[in-house]
């Protein structure tokens, strides 16, 4: 599936096409759980500082808040 993201992060809403999104989980220590997120082709876009923010709040906080009390924010806005 082809992603673009919202108007006014890059001047080309479609330089997220030919990247990839990567979600890997794996068992931690005790009874943690580790997810590794990789956005592979994402260090040469020009949406670059932007777009890695954006993936910190839905990473960092919205899936946190989803798994722990089962609501997260699906939207950062």
């Amino acid at each position: 599936m082809e992603a673009k993201h919202p108007p006014g992060v890059s001047n080309d809403p479609s330089d997220w096409v030919g990247t990839e999104v990567i979600f890997e989980i794996e068992p931690g220590e005790g009874e943690e759980t580790r997810l590794r997120f990789t956005h592979v082709g994402l260090g040469q876009l020009e949406c670059h500082d932007v777009c890695s923010d954006v993936w910190g709040f839905f990473i960092r906080s919205s899936l946190k808040a989803y798994v722990e009390i089962g609501k997260g924010e699906p939207t950062s806005e």
